[in-house]
């Protein structure tokens, strides 16, 4: 082959590359990124109802369970939505000491997204320790974890860790064709999800209104949630409160989003020891009208003590029975009576 030859084959070889390869895209629009949502959340926040502590394990480094923003982004190729993305920043992203293909290993991050507000969905979580009020009831969820998964075809968020997963209210889950982005300089996580799969939901992307938790991962335990208790160890969150633990009902969340100061402790803290009610999570923005869900308040009550005295007086009643009783006296005063009656008739004849 002459030099023309191998000229022409070189320039065959990258225009077929240059089409196909959606790396160099002569085909292929780029994708353009829009922020659809940017919601900030306080920094140091991340000890979930105001008392919890890292692991011992130093790989969870200082803040890498500290949310401090979550974006919900669109992808689109010209006018078409391609993906929508779910993104997390943190204060830092700690160490990848589980050697995960997903670039990450302590976070375990979860989005319950309310669509339709009122009640129609689920009021469930995957593994917290903790329910959705009915208002803020979710159409579908986003768990993000970095589970590396050989067999997808019978995953159970409640049993065990699954990898990055969208839920639906009716129990399906899909993993398919959903990809992560990590980014250790920016210091956050994202989860693309396929548009075709939200088809029915993406008319209403302005409303949808999401709870968005960061639990501490551990591939060892039920939905991959690091449990807590009332001491730190390896793959243990420590500081949660006795109550709490004897009752079953600390949740098992390090950080929630919400922007406002003081309403994650509130809504974390909105647990029922003595009647075992798990703490109520609430969406963020809040559901028009309504309050965020507050920890039981403690009322002291005074008991006023009255004693009455009572005196029991016992009344003898005396019953004297009357008896009749003819004596000789009786008889004599009916003898005079009859000699007087006689005496009067014998009179009253002689006046005639």
């Amino acid at each position: 082959m002459n030099l023309r030859g191998i000229a022409v084959a070189v320039v065959v070889v990258v225009l077929i590359a240059a089409i196909y390869s959606p790396g160099i895209g002569l085909a292929q629009e780029e994708l353009r990124t829009v922020t659809l949502r940017a919601i900030n959340d306080p920094v140091g926040d991340d000890y979930g109802p105001g008392t919890y502590k890292y692991p011992t394990n130093e790989a969870f480094t200082n803040g890498s369970l500290d949310l401090t923003k979550f974006e919900l982004l669109r992808y689109e190729e010209g006018n078409v939505t391609k993906y929508i993305g779910f993104r997390f920043t943190f204060s830092s992203l700690g160490e990848n000491y589980l050697n995960t293909t997903y670039g990450w290993s302590v976070q375990a991050i979860q989005v319950y997204v309310t669509v339709v507000s009122g009640g129609v969905g689920r009021m469930d979580t995957f593994g917290l320790n903790a329910v959705v009020r009915p208002v803020d009831a979710w159409q579908f969820a986003v768990i993000v974890e970095p589970y590396n998964a050989t067999n997808t075809t019978s995953l159970n968020p409640l049993r065990g860790p699954v990898p990055p997963s969208l839920i639906f209210e009716n129990g399906t889950v899909v993993t398919a064709n959903i990809t992560t982005v990590v980014n250790t300089t920016a210091n956050y996580i994202e989860v693309r999800i396929p548009a075709q799969y939200l088809k029915n939901y993406l008319s209403y992307l302005a409303a949808w209104r999401f709870i968005v938790t960061v639990s501490g991962y551990d591939p060892n335990s039920p939905g991959g949630i690091m449990p807590v208790r009332a001491s730190t160890g390896e793959t243990v969150i420590g500081g949660a409160p006795a109550d709490a633990l004897n009752a079953f009902v600390a949740p098992k969340i390090m950080d929630l989003l919400n922007p406002e100061n003081g309403t994650q402790e509130q809504i974390l803290g909105s647990y029922f020891p003595s009647t075992g009610e798990p703490a109520v999570l609430a969406a963020y923005p809040a559901a028009t009208g309504m309050d965020y869900p507050k920890p039981p308040e403690t009322v002291t009550v005074t008991t006023t003590a009255t004693y009455i005295s009572t005196t029991t007086k016992t009344i003898t009643t005396s019953t004297v029975q009357a008896v009749e009783y003819f004596g000789p006296s009786t008889y004599a005063l009916a003898a005079l009576l009859i000699v007087l009656l006689g005496a009067l008739a014998y009179v009253l004849r002689k006046g005639r």
